[in-house]
Formats: C-alpha cells, structure tokens, sequence
C-alpha cells in the first residue's frame, strides 16, 4: 500500500503514520471511520461532514482513494493485499464504503471495481477481526425497471438490474448486507446525488461546466449556449450529495445490520428542469441538439421516472433532507464556477 507524504487535513496525523503507529488513527474512545473512495464525489462529502461533526471528539476519521495527490491514504481496493494492509493500518471501527465505478465503463470493469473491492475490503475486515460497522453506497440502478404504480419504491421491491453497473452494485450490496459478524454490514441505496462537485459524467455536471465555460468563451448574454443533450424528459430522484453524506453517517450508528435503506428525497425533477434552471442561474438561453434519438420508453435501463420511499430510513435514523433541488444546483453551480479552468473534480467516474 502506497501512502502520502502530504498531512491530512481531516483530523489525522500525516499519511505514513498510519504503517508506523497505526493506532494513533483512534481517538481516546477508540473510534477510527475509515471513508473508501475519498476523492470521489460522494467521498469528499463524506470526509467534510464526518470530520465538521467529530471535531473536538477524539475520533479520527480516515480517507482511502486509488490515486494521490488528495491527502489521503492510497490503496487499491481491488488488490487484497492492498486492502488487507489499509485496514490493518488504520484499524477502524466505522467505515463507509464510497469507492466505485459509475457509468460510463466496460462491463468488466463494473465487476471488477464495483464487486471485487468490495469483497477485498470486507475479507481484509473478517481477517482483522475486531467489530467494525460497514455502510456502503448502493445506487438506484440495482432496483431494474420499476413501474410507475411502484413508485415511490420501497425497500421490499425485488431488484431486476438491467444493466452491467446495476447489477455489479447489486452484487456488492448483497455480500455487505450478508457480511458476518464480527462485521455489521448496511447497505444505503442513494438514488441520483447531486451538488458541488458533480461530475461531467453526469448529465447536470457536464450541462453546468458548459454553461460555465461560454460564459468566458462567449461574454455577450444575447448569445445562446449550444449544447449536445440525452433525453431531457427522465425523471430522476435528486438527492443533494451533504444530505446523502450526513445519511450514511447517521446509518453507521443506527443502522441495522443486514438491512438496506434508500436515500432520497421521493421527488422527482426531469432533465430539462435541471438544464433550464442551471441556464437561469448562468444568464444565458440555451439550445440544444439530441445527441440521438430519445430512447423507447420501455427500454429498461433507462427508466422514465424514479422516486424512493424513504421511510424507513427516516423512522430508523430521523434523517430528512436539509437541501432543496433549487439549492442543490445553486452549489452545483457555484462550484462550476469557482472550478472553471481547474482539472475535473473530484475523480471522474468515482462516486
């Protein structure tokens, strides 16, 4: 396992501490959250609202990612040995699994990235031993196709993935929520998250960044931004990535062990409302050109409209969402612009 030189601006001592003395990772009561894919977009978030809430506390929280250059600790999950010496560097008794490969991707690498860390991560855990409450993201794409009578969607819905990320995260899911004691596995199905720091991969990330750049590129406002676009009439579930965040840090206390939970926010906001509010935010008029044809609305990896119930995530932690969808793309948006010119943050592809 690689380590960084560079100190952690987490509430951790410098990266090589942790092959050196690796219980300084642990505060006076013992609790170390490990976050898997801290680079990541959803990572990032995590890493920001663990360590806003256990400062002063005496817990350490702890970023994994695969590449440097972001502080944190650099290991390959999907190498066991790798993934058998972070957890026995760090030695935590919380982690949240972010790491993960979003569309789009080959399907082998789904697998390999999405199912095969995840069975690293939770082998090195039952080779540590010690008790250790595992919370890892699940995505709304493991459910498959979901008519519009189901919607909102529940927990007891049986999952049909329709595409090779999917049913890579469906898999991993299942080997969490199946993990034995001493490892107490939880699975948190995030329907789509959104807000600062979205990637281009995502439609809204790409549609905001473009948006940013004509306003450098193209001064006059009279002028309309061009854009090549999908289908702008999905549906989806937008959830602000600090909501989802402080989720998963609620459910790594509260959960219950071999259960899954979905996050969300039970509305749905097509495509085009995003568009049309990120243009109103920018000042500008856009026009656009199908980048292909709308796909047939029985095509089941690409479902027309998406919503979860979430009351049993509410009832098992009292989480409600703190963002709006307004608010949400007003930090998108921000963050876009604050950005522009930079490299792409965070790591594409990583959720």
């Amino acid at each position: 396992m690689a380590v960084e030189n560079a100190d952690v601006e987490t509430n951790t001592p410098s990266a090589n501490d942790a092959i050196s003395s690796p219980r300084r990772w642990s505060g006076p009561e013992g609790r170390c959250w490990l976050v898997t894919g801290a680079s990541g977009f959803v990572g990032r978030h995590v890493m920001a609202r663990l360590v806003e809430c256990t400062r002063g506390t005496g817990a350490k929280v702890v970023g994994q990612a695969r590449r440097g250059g972001w502080g944190h600790l650099v290991a390959d999950l999907c190498d066991p040995v790798q993934a058998r010496e972070l957890i026995h560097a760090v030695q935590p008794d919380r982690v949240i699994h972010a790491a993960g490969l979003t569309p789009p991707a080959s399907p082998f690498e789904f697998y390999r990235v999405n199912l095969l860390a995840t069975l690293n991560l939770l082998e090195a855990l039952r080779e540590w031993g010690q008790p250790c409450r595992v919370v890892a993201v699940g995505s709304a794409a493991e459910l498959g196709p979901v008519p519009k009578e189901a919607l909102p969607v529940a927990e007891d819905w049986v999952c049909r993935p329709a595409t090779s990320y999917g049913l890579s995260k469906w898999l991993a899911g299942l080997a969490i929520q199946r993990a034995s004691p001493p490892i107490a596995g939880i699975l948190a199905r995030a329907f789509n998250p959104i807000g600062p720091g979205l990637p281009e991969s995502q439609a809204l990330g790409r549609f905001a960044r473009r948006l940013a750049d004509a306003t450098q590129t193209q001064p006059d406002p009279r002028l309309p931004v061009h854009l090549e676009v999908g289908d702008l009439e999905t549906r989806r579930d937008f959830l602000d990535v600090r909501d989802l965040a402080e989720a998963l840090r609620l459910l790594a206390d509260r959960g219950d062990p071999g259960e899954h939970y979905h996050v969300g926010t039970g509305r749905s906001h097509s495509i085009r409302e995003g568009l049309e509010a990120l243009a109103a935010l920018a000042g500008r008029q856009v026009t656009w050109t199908p980048r292909a044809g709308p796909r047939p609305t029985t095509d089941p990896s690409n479902p027309r409209d998406s919503r979860a119930a979430i009351d049993k995530l509410v009832a098992r932690t009292g989480w409600v969402p703190a963002f709006s969808w307004e608010q949400s793309l007003e930090a998108l948006w921000r963050e876009v612009q604050r950005r522009r010119g930079g490299p792409p943050s965070p790591e594409e592809n990583a959720i």
